[in-house]
Order: C-alpha cells, then structure tokens, then sequence
C-alpha cells in the first residue's frame, strides 16, 4: 500500500472564528504521513469537523471541497483559505 503525504500548501487570511479554527486544527496535520488515501482524508476532516464542533456561534459552516490535480496529488481545500494538497509517496524507505 502506498503512504500519503498531507501538506498544507496555502493559506489566505480567514474571513471569520469559524475559518480560523478549521486553519488551526488543519496546520496541526501538515507533514504528516499515512497509511493510505482514505485515512489522509478522513484525518483532514476530523480536523475540519473538531474545529467546527467547538464553534458556537452563527457564522456559516466552511465546505470541504476535492480536486485531483493530478494521479499522485489531490487538493482539498476550504472556501478560499486553507489548501491541503495529499501527494501519493511514490518511494519510502524506512530506516
């Protein structure tokens, strides 16, 4: 099985409490190497989800959005502040 490598790739400024958490909770899980695809991506929104649980307030819920980039990369990415890009390691040596 292939390890997946999550990297926080941009940030802008965020525009609310609500983005800011999600940014803090999601730079916790920058490189950071996994098992496979799925869990890379259900530790980014565990992450999103935490920071979104801990909000009490009104402002709007961020969506997580996907896009392949590429067969080794797919970016997530929340409403124009965080960009997660999950690369494929193509060799991994343990030592």
């Amino acid at each position: 099985m292939t390890k997946q490598f999550i990297k926080v790739t941009k940030e802008n400024v965020a525009k609310n409490i609500v983005q800011r958490l999600c940014q803090e909770e999601i730079r916790k899980l920058d490189q950071t190497l996994w098992n496979g695809f799925v869990d890379a991506k259900i530790a980014v929104i565990k992450a999103k989800d935490t920071a979104i649980n801990t909000y009490k307030g009104r402002a709007v819920r961020p969506i997580l959005k996907e896009f392949k980039s590429s067969k080794n990369e797919t970016q997530l990415y929340i409403e124009d502040v965080i960009y997660i890009t999950i690369y494929e390691v193509i060799k991994f040596d343990k030592k």
